[in-house]
């Protein structure tokens, strides 16, 4: 918490102390989450103040130490206890620790959330694992969706069912009268000739048929149906917003005829609110029926969010120190996390260091920085990673390498064999 607020000039007094001493001086990043978590809960928001908190880091690692000054930071560390993002538990047994509990994100609301191993008895015995009950969990969650917009509908079809017997009749008495009152306008008519001819249209076997209650009711009903549908309409949009963002890739490239289908149908809806309430109500149906058929992923788990993130962070910071101190730029060292969060072992670890590497290649040729080859072998320099033997050590008690000392060498050979060649990690 008070790290931002050491002067720059004691910075430069290590600095020179250290040429003094003959010491090499390294920096660790206070505990905040690159991925953007903090308190439970994720925000893009605190993921760009965390960001700009590293920048500033940097910067003064710089100051520090100006010859590629490594800065080991967290892989995830929330600001509150540094405790960080949580991943699955795993049990013990007498083979290979099985996964007993995962945790997962809202996407739309950032919210965690825990995913357990679930035993059913009945219809059948049947024990069904994490990620399967992650799956089913998106798979209700979105049928409650579309049961919501069900019954959301329902409201103005019972409208539309009390009027439907009259009207169509209606509809007719309704332009001519329209078109009366617009032709009075047009043509400047006097009260008395208006008058006049509003009776006249009164006699009309159109407007006979109708009571003086249903002329009051029936204009109601039209008004009250339309801003049903108009709220249904935005009710829907949501839902499709909801359907395309959160639609996983690989699947959505599949499914974008389907989507561009739905939005088409969306502009005949708004057409026909406007002409025949009646049409815009079996294509709402239509709607609905189209929606049901996608299954958007609105939880992910931890690890699969954290990562997305994370690389996002983690390049950015490697390219903001590299446009800031070229060759000299300070190296960013991602530490293995604690056992039971995010990143906590070596083949995970290796998974955050090659696609934050990917990353920053990515932003560095779009932005025109540098060549793709210059921007790979500048990311294999500036992401590394810090390997924590206490941190890996903690997975013991969930069951894992219980021979004494095999376990952190196993992991670590994950790291090393998943890492670019011409890099190895910082120890």
């Amino acid at each position: 918490n008070v790290f931002g607020q050491v002067p720059k000039e004691h910075w430069k007094e290590i600095h020179r102390l250290s040429k003094l001493t003959g010491a090499e001086t390294t920096m660790h990043a206070p505990l905040i989450d690159a991925a953007g978590f903090e308190q439970g809960r994720w925000n893009e928001a605190t993921r760009e103040d965390n960001e700009r908190r590293f920048q500033d880091l940097i910067g003064k690692a710089h100051e520090m130490n100006p010859k590629n000054a490594i800065v080991t930071i967290h892989a995830t560390s929330e600001r509150t206890g540094g405790v960080g993002v949580p991943s699955a538990m795993w049990r013990a047994n007498k083979k290979e620790p099985e996964k007993e509990t995962m945790f997962a994100v809202n996407q739309e609301t950032g919210e965690l959330t825990q995913v357990d191993t679930y035993r059913r008895e009945f219809p059948e015995k049947k024990t069904q694992s994490p990620e399967e009950s992650l799956h089913a969990r998106n798979k209700d969650q979105w049928d409650r969706h579309v049961l919501e917009m069900m019954q959301f509908k329902v409201a103005p079809d019972k409208i539309l069912t009390r009027a439907l017997p009259l009207s169509p009749k209606y509809q007719e008495y309704s332009q001519k009268k329209l078109e009366l009152f617009e032709q009075a306008r047009r043509e400047r008519w006097s009260e008395p000739q208006f008058n006049e001819k509003f009776r006249e249209l009164q006699e009309t076997e159109e407007a006979k048929m109708f009571t003086p209650e249903q002329r009051i009711m029936l204009p109601k009903v039209d008004v009250e149906a339309k801003l049903y549908y108009d709220d249904l309409d935005l009710y829907l949009k949501n839902f499709y917003n909801q359907a395309y963002k959160y639609t996983p890739e690989e699947q959505k490239e599949r499914l974008e005829p389907a989507f561009e289908e739905i939005k088409e149908k969306f502009k005949e809806a708004e057409k026909q609110r406007q002409t025949n309430i009646f049409k815009a109500s079996g294509i709402y149906d239509e709607l609905i029926r189209g929606l049901k058929q996608f299954q958007p992923e609105l939880f992910v788990s931890t690890d699969e969010f954290a990562l997305k993130h994370s690389k996002e962070t983690f390049a950015n910071l490697a390219l903001d120190s590299y446009k800031r101190f070229g060759n000299e730029a300070p190296i960013i060292s991602i530490e293995n996390s604690r056992a039971g969060t995010v990143f906590s072992r070596g083949e995970e670890l290796a998974g955050l260091i090659k696609e934050s590497r990917a990353e920053f290649v990515k932003k560095a040729v779009s932005e025109g920085v540098m060549s793709r080859a210059r921007a790979e072998d500048v990311a294999s320099k500036l992401i590394g990673a810090t390997w924590d033997v206490g941190h890996i050590a903690l997975l013991r008690k969930q069951g894992f390498g219980m021979k004494e000392g095999k376990f952190s060498e196993e992991e670590f050979k994950k790291l090393m064999a998943a890492e670019a060649k011409n890099i190895a990690p910082f120890v």
